[in-house]
């Protein structure tokens, strides 16, 4: 370690001081996690890495765990859809070219639907004039409407729900716009719509070909409101492959006086059909360049849209995910209200592994979850569930594990210069301050200067005071664990200008909230 000037210039005779150490602290990393920034520019409450755990506004918190709801469909579901009623709440599953009322937990029951081509279909839920259905298409079968008892195929002659006018097994993707139903046609740059209040009867084309410069095909398309609410002022977004949107106000295609244009504009192309997300009053879009909100960019240039990207601060791991994965089936986003969150769905590989880039809907902070290897999401009774790989439905942020397994978090906080900038520091200890229970098992380091190689190992569990469970454990018997604050100094030593701190846990039923770190160092003089 090199001394300060001031220490070498000792007068003969009197006592060289030895450096002394010092107490500083840093945030947790509740800005989330800065897969944007180079590691130099990062704020102290950045994260590096920040996998599991959910950045909230005073700490970060291991994100909740998951259970089976349904086992046994035939075949992962690849299409979930709620039907909401007054006197009846249902989810549906779309699985081995079936569909499964998955409302009720336990073992799958029979197909209520079969013979389906595919199972990825676009559906929503609809109602009118107190009559509540599911409507879904896909492009190969024909369209189906469920009323709250029966699913129904419907085509020109169908009974009791009939569409005219258009081939139904042509549409191949549906939105809700001002109380009336349009469908996009597959591989094409034609639209149709129903009357208002219908879910059935003559469909009416329009085609936007003329309206777009660069061809494709429409790939989805929703009602975009710009005060929060459903009304007049709301508009219709079109969407195309070649990522062209068209922005239409009004509520009736087929009256010229009540149907304009607001304009044409650019912006990435989106990723699958799936890629349209409510996010407060806007409407994001899932593009190769990030979660765009149309709102933003509507007045730029693609060059500026990473500018106003909702995952701008993820920007470098979202084009990445995208440049390697767009093509795989997966692509999706879910909001969550419950755990304010909006989660994006990212096929790693399809069929086997996925992961969410998580975003906090309140604070904008980001982070990412693993271990959830989800085809598809929906919330039901304001719950949050998955489909996953295997043909199970998985309940998720419930209990403190994934079905018995481990809940492995990770966090590397960003880089900071803690005993001053170009100075030397000879870190010796952290204290990370936790809300756990009193066993908690954790591992700590500190990786100096930069450097991304530096790994913590996954940690043993088997002495976690995991929670007991009301009602299945032993009265009187069993300890009940409680929640208490963890600040232990662990020995964690290294050399080096700047430390950024790694934290790691693996835990089965224990939650975990870190609100900050305390580090122990002995400054050196300029370098």
């Amino acid at each position: 370690m090199r001394l300060s000037a001031a220490l070498k210039r000792t007068p003969r005779n009197s006592v060289m001081l030895a450096p002394t150490g010092q107490i500083t602290s840093q945030p947790a990393p509740t800005r989330g996690w800065n897969a944007r920034d180079p590691l130099p520019a990062m704020k102290p409450a950045d994260a590096v890495v920040l996998d599991n755990y959910f950045p909230d506004t005073a700490d970060v918190t291991l994100r909740g765990g998951c259970v089976s709801h349904v086992t046994g469909l035939p075949s992962p579901a690849e299409t979930l859809s709620v039907y909401g009623a007054a006197s009846a709440e249902e989810m549906w599953a779309w699985a081995a070219g079936g569909i499964y009322n998955v409302s009720s937990g336990g073992a799958a029951g029979a197909a209520a639907v079969t013979g389906l081509t595919n199972s990825r279909w676009e559906a929503v839920n609809y109602s009118t004039s107190g009559n509540h259905f599911i409507e879904a298409v896909n492009g190969v079968d024909e369209l189906l409407i469920y009323d709250g008892t029966t699913w129904q195929s419907v085509n020109g002659s169908s009974t009791p729900y009939a569409i005219t006018g258009v081939d139904t097994t042509d549409l191949a993707f549906l939105f809700v716009f001002k109380k009336r139903l349009f469908f996009l046609e597959n591989a094409s740059l034609k639209f149709w719509f129903l009357a208002v209040d219908s879910v059935a009867g003559t469909a009416t084309g329009f085609d936007l070909g003329p309206v777009f410069k660069s061809g494709g095909h429409l790939v989805a398309g929703g009602s975009w409101t710009r005060d929060g609410g459903d009304g007049m002022d709301d508009l219709a977004a079109f969407i195309t492959s070649m990522g062209e949107v068209a922005i239409y106000s009004g509520t009736d295609p087929a009256d010229a006086t009540n149907w304009s244009l607001i304009g044409r504009y650019d912006i990435p192309p989106p990723i699958g059909r799936r890629c349209l997300i409510k996010t407060g009053a806007d409407l994001a879009v899932i593009t190769i360049d990030g979660v765009i909100p149309l709102g933003r960019i509507l007045s730029l240039d693609r060059a500026e849209t990473n500018k106003v990207a909702l995952s701008d601060r993820i920007r470098k791991a979202f084009s990445s995910a995208a440049s390697l994965y767009r093509n795989s089936f997966g692509w999706e986003a879910i909001s969550y209200p419950g755990g304010s969150q909006v989660l994006f769905n990212v096929p790693v590989q399809e069929g086997v592994e996925q992961h969410q880039y998580v975003l906090n809907a309140t604070t904008g902070a980001w982070c990412r979850y693993l271990g959830w290897n989800a085809r598809t999401w929906a919330v039901f009774k304001e719950k949050l569930y998955f489909a996953d790989n295997g043909g199970n439905i998985i309940r998720a942020d419930e209990g403190n594990d994934d079905n018995g397994e481990p809940i492995v978090g990770s966090i590397q906080a960003a880089y900071a210069y803690h005993g001053g900038k170009g100075r030397q520091a000879s870190y010796q200890m952290v204290k990370p301050i936790i809300v756990s229970g009193p066993s908690l098992k954790y591992g700590l380091g500190i990786a100096v200067d930069f450097d991304t190689d530096v790994q913590i190992g996954v940690i043993d569990t088997s002495g976690d005071d995991a929670a007991p469970v009301w009602d299945e454990a032993t009265w009187d018997v069993s300890a009940w664990s409680t929640l208490t604050t963890l600040k232990e100094w662990r020995n964690t030593p290294a050399i080096g200008t700047c430390g950024s701190i790694l934290f790691r846990t693996s835990t089965i039923g224990l939650p975990v909230s870190v609100t900050a770190f305390d580090l122990l160092l002995i400054a050196g003089g300029p370098l």
